[in-house]
């Protein structure tokens, strides 16, 4: 996968899911790294709406308030976890986020797409 810029380079943003884009906008203008995305339900990778993220120990905390703070993300878990490799190696740790639902991409406050151009921290 090739590196990607901030939201407003390369338009990588409108290649997500629309159930998950408005909830990676948030978290990529908080300054959040992500690397993965689904909306979930039938036919997707997750069986829940899923973001998963780079970061230290503190970071999952860090994108659960900028979710909060400026939603609405309805957030149902954050959790750490660990990959194991076809040799039997731990990697990670990872954060993942989870939400209750998928977002309504027309039901979304203009200001959330204005996000896309918020410079990144």
């Amino acid at each position: 996968m090739a590196e990607r810029g901030p939201l407003s380079e390369g338009g990588w943003i409108d290649q997500l899911d629309p159930g998950i884009r408005p909830y990676v906008v948030i978290l990529d203008a908080g300054g959040i790294e992500t690397f993965e995305s689904c909306q979930g339900g039938e036919g997707h990778a997750f069986a829940e709406p899923t973001i998963r993220f780079h970061g230290g120990r503190g970071e999952g905390f860090r994108a659960l308030a900028i979710a909060l703070q400026n939603g609405p993300c309805p957030v149902a878990s954050v959790r750490r976890y660990w990959d194991v490799n076809s040799d039997g190696e731990p990697e990670g740790p990872h954060w993942e986020m989870t939400f209750w639902r998928p977002s309504d991409p027309l039901g979304e406050p203009d200001a959330l797409l204005a996000a896309r151009t918020v410079p990144r921290p």
